[in-house]
């Protein structure tokens, strides 16, 4: 595991004239005064060999037997954050690296990277000497009646119908009107990450209504969720133009799931109908 800048005459980074097997690594950004700016090996006496998930910005001179995995041709300026654009030989991974979780974590013998830190911080280990301390995993808004919250550590801010709401900067947000919210979360690592968006659609108690009831993710993909404090019957779902594609009884009472993977992309109406002698809710959803 490395990650290497210099200037000489041969390999700006690295001279080879034995055997050198590669994994995870970077080598990019590099100057030559002759050969391989990046990378030589000398072809009558050394060996290079690439065993995976390394990035080379320039091969030439490098004769390196590559493997799957490799970035060949990226410059790691496209993958890291240099501390603060601040230059020094040796850098942290950018949150939306291609580097990360790019590596091989297979037969992995170090815990800690080159800062002493977690090294696989993730679905795999990152490519290069410093693991980015961020899963990158999107925050999970849980909903207690009208109140939001998220557990993931960081700063928050929350947003209504993409608007950010001032002052709003908890992890739990008490919910007063009616909207869409999301909140995007500043993680520890310095990744900013945006939830899914939650539909509030009625707030406050009408009589033979609903007084409360979610709808999450919007825009939504695959699983569409439904949440009532009363008891829900049935989902009907119809398209733009009034057909009903899709119906389903409610099997828990105040919440329901509903599969919208096989949809097409576009603008959805959903009916919600309860118990006796009260009205069905109405709302929207984007497919996409």
């Amino acid at each position: 595991d490395n990650e290497s800048n210099g200037s000489q005459a041969f390999g700006g980074a690295n001279w080879n004239n034995k055997l050198i097997s590669l994994r995870n690594s970077l080598f990019s950004n590099n100057n030559a005064g002759t050969e391989g700016a990046d990378f030589y090996t000398n072809a009558s006496q050394g060996v290079s060999t690439s065993q995976g998930f390394n990035l080379f910005e320039d091969t030439l001179f490098s004769s390196i037997t590559f493997a799957a995995g490799d970035f060949i041709g990226k410059d790691t300026l496209e993958a890291l954050s240099y501390n603060g654009n601040a230059f020094t030989q040796t850098h942290g991974l950018r949150c939306n690296s291609f580097a990360v979780n790019a590596g091989d974590s297979t037969g992995l013998v170090d815990t800690l990277d080159q800062t002493e830190r977690s090294r696989i911080v993730g679905s795999s280990v990152d490519i290069g000497a410093f693991e980015l301390q961020s899963d990158l995993i999107a925050p999970i808004i849980a909903m207690n009646g009208l109140n939001l919250s998220v557990s993931r550590l960081g700063s928050y801010q929350w947003y209504k119908d993409g608007v950010l709401l001032l002052n709003d900067t908890n992890a739990s947000l008490t919910v007063s009107a009616n909207g869409n919210y999301y909140v995007s979360v500043l993680d520890p690592a310095g990744c900013l990450l945006n939830s899914d968006t939650v539909s509030i659609l009625t707030v406050g108690i009408i009589e033979n209504q609903i007084s409360e009831i979610s709808v999450y993710p919007n825009p939504v993909m695959d699983i569409l969720n439904i949440q009532s404090n009363e008891t829900m019957q049935l989902v009907n779902i119809y398209n733009a133009m009034g057909k009903n594609v899709l119906s389903s009884s409610v099997q828990s009472n105040n919440q329901a799931q509903i599969n919208v993977a096989h949809l097409s992309f576009g603008i959805y109406f959903v009916e919600a109908e309860f118990l006796p002698n009260q009205k069905p809710i109405h709302f929207k959803f984007v497919k996409k």
